[in-house]
């Protein structure tokens, strides 16, 4: 099973973040998944070495542009454009989970699902709201289906978390049913 994991290509962000994405993928990595993913900075890079060193496959989806894959032992696809890169990912994985992120992963939210909207894939979205940090897109959302730009039924698309327990939780739900 493929997890595409989007999150942040900063180190320069709060230690919780790195935290829990350390955790959530510690926990998928052990548990079998191959990761799909965005790059190789950051917590990207992070999550990546954790599936690495649990000899899991590791599918590095990049934009030609960005420069920043840094050897030849990972799958790495460049693409020449961001818009082929989330084609690439969405339709590599078999789960889709959102840490807090920048402009690339609010880009990715709204990709994965909008295209599961369309009916292009049925993968779970999971958007971890760890330390509170998409309370103001869930606002967002709300004021969206609030007002009439989307059906309510939508939010059906993905699921929200607040912790890392959650997202284990919910994952082992979604294992557990699949068996």
């Amino acid at each position: 099973m493929n997890v595409f994991i989007g999150c942040s290509s900063s180190n320069d962000i709060d230690k919780i973040y790195r935290d829990s994405a350390i955790e959530v993928s510690g926990y998928l990595a052990s548990h079998g998944y191959n990761l799909v993913v965005g790059g190789v900075n950051g917590t990207m890079g992070v999550i990546k070495d954790i599936f690495i060193r649990n000899n899991q496959a590791v599918m590095v989806m990049s934009v030609s542009g960005y420069n920043e894959v840094e050897n030849n032992t990972l799958s790495v696809y460049n693409h020449n454009t961001v818009m082929d890169r989330k084609y690439s990912l969405i339709s590599n994985s078999n789960l889709i989970i959102f840490l807090p992120g920048g402009f690339g992963t609010m880009d990715e939210i709204f990709t994965a699902i909008e295209s599961k909207r369309a009916h292009e894939h049925n993968s779970p979205i999971i958007l971890v709201n760890i330390n509170n940090y998409y309370d103001d897109l869930i606002k967002q959302l709300d004021k969206i289906y609030r007002e009439g730009f989307a059906k309510r039924d939508d939010s059906k698309l993905y699921v929200i978390v607040d912790s890392v327990e959650d997202t284990i939780r919910y994952i082992e739900s979604r294992d557990s049913s699949d068996s």
